[in-house]
């Protein structure tokens, strides 16, 4: 049943598309606005009042979808939230466009200004036609970045309803936030629609001292989805269960599009080539390994990200560890792994403040990377154990981990605005003010 599920989305995707891809060759704003409207889905999963008074459509990204989420699992929203998928707004860009923006992190300087006046010239119309068939309230995206993005920033403008970001993204290493702010700085247009929601003070700063936002552009509301996590602190699993995830070969490092780069102005401050965390991928493996061969009393989780984001030795790692007693869990996110074990095994990601916030025992292989590759790991000293804790002479030792709470309340604070799981309500509440007092 899921199987034919699944095929049956992706034919209605595949439909959808090719029809947009038609309304954009015979020039019909009308017949795009309608695959628009149709191609919406309520957002059931919150709570609304009685009486909503707008319709607001998401562009759905993973992740940033969670963040929405959970700003409404408590404080009700006072308009229909709408998801729509962002690859319809792609086929209208990419058609207008066709292969000149290649890239999310370029857009000032690729592809031809008349193509993207023309992109925004249609989706003008288009979401006119929406915003008076539909009653469409505005827009919400989860991307400073994204290239379709940017002309649909000044359509909202033109049709006088509000555009607003929820950044899903905002914890970064001290090199990847210094070629961050030479992008916003050079690389894209300045943020003109109504308000930013970023998770922390350094996002915030990077904006302003780019010049890519106003001050009063910007609301640090911190990261909504971390309150769901903050909830599981008290609900700590009674079986053996450690759960190892994968390291991403590209995390806290200037990769950009599938690239490295690191722009000229930045090499007397970043002097490195080119290189990923496969470096230390083999050592991390090893310890999976080891522990897997030395503690069968333990139930083990191996998490990743989708098949396609597996890099060659990730692939023949898993492979190797099905011939184990293992769980594999591949995409999707990290909340069951995380509520279902006591032991959290990671390297740089969110998963270290999901695993702080649950209160689980927390293991980062930060002790396997080299002082000269620091500045591109975060800085979370003091808040977890390292790797050689899990051997079979130290695992009993720390079954009963503790960490300073005031410094733990500090690194919530600076990566992801939320030390208290209560970003969500705190989000709701902006989102709400936002669109209710918009033009007044």
């Amino acid at each position: 049943m899921i199987a034919i599920k699944k095929l049956l989305i992706t034919s209605i995707r595949k439909i959808s598309k090719t029809v947009i891809y038609i309304g954009c060759l015979i020039n019909s704003p009308l017949l795009v606005s309608k695959i628009f409207i149709i191609s919406t889905r309520k957002l059931y999963n919150v709570k609304y009042n009685a009486n909503t008074k707008k319709k607001i459509i998401y562009f759905y990204r993973s992740a940033g979808i969670n963040d929405l989420i959970e700003s409404f699992s408590k404080i009700k929203s006072e308009n229909d939230i709408f998801t729509l998928e962002r690859g319809l707004l792609v086929e209208i860009f990419n058609y207008f466009t066709g292969e000149g923006v290649i890239s999310d992190f370029n857009y000032k300087k690729e592809g031809s200004i008349n193509n993207k006046i023309k992109y925004r010239f249609f989706i003008n119309k288009v979401f006119e036609l929406i915003k008076k068939d539909w009653d469409l309230g505005g827009i919400i995206t989860s991307g400073i970045f994204m290239k379709a993005d940017h002309e649909l920033i000044a359509t909202c403008k033109d049709i006088n309803i509000p555009f607003i970001i929820m950044q899903k993204e905002g914890i970064r290493s001290h090199n990847e936030r210094l070629v961050e702010d030479h992008y916003l700085k050079h690389k894209i247009p300045k943020f003109e629609g109504t308000k930013i929601l970023v998770y922390n003070q350094d996002e915030k700063n990077s904006y302003i001292n780019s010049g890519y936002a106003r001050k009063d552009q910007i609301i640090i509301n911190g990261c909504p989805r971390l309150d769901t996590f903050f909830k599981l602190k008290k609900k700590l699993p009674n079986t053996k269960t450690i759960a190892f995830f994968l390291i991403q070969n590209d995390y806290g490092l200037p990769i950009q599009s599938g690239k490295w780069h690191i722009p000229s102005v930045l090499k007397k401050k970043i002097k490195d080539k080119k290189f990923s965390w496969e470096i230390i991928e083999k050592k991390y493996f090893k310890i999976i390994e080891d522990f897997i061969k030395n503690n069968k009393d333990y139930n083990v989780i191996i998490k990743t990200k989708p098949i396609p984001s597996l890099s060659p030795s990730q692939i023949k790692f898993m492979n190797k560890m099905e011939a184990h007693n293992v769980k594999i869990l591949s995409g999707g996110n990290s909340y069951n792994t995380i509520k279902n074990s006591k032991i959290i095994v990671t390297f740089s990601s969110t998963v270290i403040f999901e695993a702080l916030a649950a209160n689980r025992i927390l293991i980062v292989a930060y002790d396997l990377v080299n002082t000269d590759k620091s500045k591109y790991i975060l800085d979370i000293n003091k808040s977890f154990l390292p790797t050689k804790s899990i051997n079979k002479n130290n695992l009993k030792k720390i079954k009963n981990q503790k960490i300073n709470i005031k410094f733990k309340k500090k690194i919530f604070s600076k990566y992801l605005g939320n030390n208290n799981g209560k970003s969500g309500d705190r989000t709701g509440k902006i989102l709400n003010n936002i669109f209710q007092n918009f033009g007044n």
